[in-house]
């Protein structure tokens, strides 16, 4: 039945794969547009266990320098984020957000990182941005996200189970979790890549 029912509403033929109990569609189409139409669709028919939930929305400032309220920034769009609650997560980071942004299945999908850093001293937190600041290029820096507060709320929303590892989510345009995971690139991309492979 819900072959069928998706099978009328798309006019460029499909392809069902099932991933975690539940059937993912696909459109055959090439090039950029297939991958983030693939990207739309998981966010939208992955599975339940990870529905639902929504990030908060929280003002958090841009390492750039601009102040946002995330995820009323995403305008829309779906995006991953990456988020370290320790400076051991905030290592392994950096090898998630440069494997995310170099993933063909990910082009023209936007990866933020979001840094939490309401327990921390006010002149750690600005050491701690001034080392971002000179550690991420001038055009990533809009989209490094350093948060001052609303950490429990956070962690209710992201669950993490080990704060020395990065939590990685992918969001839909409205802040619901589709997917997440953490740990490194290594243990966690493979799982994102069966998700968004069309």
């Amino acid at each position: 039945m819900l072959y069928e029912v998706w099978k009328r509403s798309c006019s460029v033929g499909t392809k069902m794969r099932a991933t975690g109990g539940s059937f993912v569609p696909f459109c055959l189409r090439r090039g950029k547009m297939l991958r983030i139409g693939v990207f739309l669709i998981v966010l939208l028919l992955c599975p339940c266990s990870v529905l639902a939930q929504m990030v908060p929305s929280t003002e958090a400032e841009a390492v750039s320098g601009q102040k946002i309220s995330f995820p009323p920034a995403l305008h829309g769009r779906g995006a991953v984020l990456v988020t370290s609650f320790s400076r051991q997560a905030g290592s392994l980071s950096d090898a998630w957000v440069s494997a995310l942004a170099s993933d063909p299945a990910l082009a023209g999908v936007p990866v933020y990182r979001a840094v939490m850093l309401e327990a921390a001293p006010g002149f750690v937190r600005s050491r701690i941005k001034s080392s971002l600041r000179h550690a991420i290029s001038p055009s990533q820096q809009p989209f490094c996200l350093v948060f001052v507060r609303d950490e429990k709320l956070w962690r209710r929303a992201l669950a993490p189970t080990d704060d020395k590892l990065p939590v990685v989510v992918l969001l839909a345009p409205d802040g619901k979790i589709r997917w997440r995971g953490q740990g490194t690139v290594a243990e966690q991309l493979p799982h994102l890549n069966v998700l968004l492979r069309p």
